[in-house]
């Protein structure tokens, strides 16, 4: 029992704080999903494993993936050719970024700041089409026909509706307006249902967790100390 508590807690608390939380893919991330982090004190990233289910989007991160190497049925001088020039680029990257974020210090003035992180911003927009134009270089054209459509899968099993209201899907599918907000509106009730399901599933499996621990002297003794349930928070407002 002393071993269940600390991860039902730890899963009490992490599910409401995925959903306002902001997960980011960093670069450097594994193969199996990228590093996961959310923001630390002062910005500073807390990292944590890989969600599971979570596959990433660029198409860099999916390349070194078994099962996408796999499905585009990559050839062992492809992933050596791709290695190499997806290295090449992020050693270069690495090296003009630093040489800008030397720069930026506590004393530097607010309107500088905000230009060094424009130029980082557009550096980082200069890799990823760096990237994509080395893979292309090196991909067959029926393999990056199935990579365009493996970064779709991801996209849509990552966000869900919400990756529909990006330009990428909403112009190929030229979304109304209405179909746009008929989304939202779905998105926000689905995930609403969503935690309250957690929510009920986490309490129902913490209960069978103490029953199935206890005696039925003690269970009896909890259940006086407890008293009936609380009506769910929707009954009391209806009441």
């Amino acid at each position: 029992m002393s071993r269940l508590w600390p991860a039902l807690m730890l899963f009490g608390f992490f599910v409401p704080a995925m959903a306002s939380a902001q997960i980011t893919v960093e670069l450097s991330g594994e193969s199996q999903g990228g590093t996961f982090s959310f923001g630390g004190p002062e910005g500073a990233p807390l990292v944590l494993a890989p969600v599971p289910g979570y596959m990433p989007t660029n198409p860099d991160q999916l390349l070194k993936m078994p099962r996408v190497e796999a499905d585009l049925q990559l050839l062992p001088e492809q992933k050596e050719e791709l290695q190499a020039k997806l290295q090449k680029l992020r050693e270069e990257f690495r090296g003009k970024r630093d040489e800008i974020a030397k720069e930026i210090t506590p004393e530097l003035p607010e309107r500088e700041r905000e230009k060094l992180n424009e130029e980082l911003a557009e550096l980082e927009r200069e890799l990823r089409e760096e990237i994509k134009e080395a893979i292309d270089d090196v991909l067959l054209p029926f393999q990056k026909q199935r990579l365009e459509q493996i970064v779709a899968q991801s996209k849509l099993n990552n966000n869900g509706s919400g990756a529909l209201m990006s330009d990428e899907f909403a112009e190929l599918l030229k979304l109304t307006d209405e179909q746009k907000k008929e989304l939202e509106k779905k998105q926000q009730e689905m995930q609403k249902k969503l935690q309250d399901e957690i929510r009920d599933l986490r309490r129902k499996r913490q209960r069978e967790l103490v029953e199935a621990v206890l005696t039925k002297e003690q269970l009896a003794k909890l259940k006086k100390l407890t008293g009936d349930d609380l009506a769910p928070e929707e009954k009391r407002e209806r009441d």
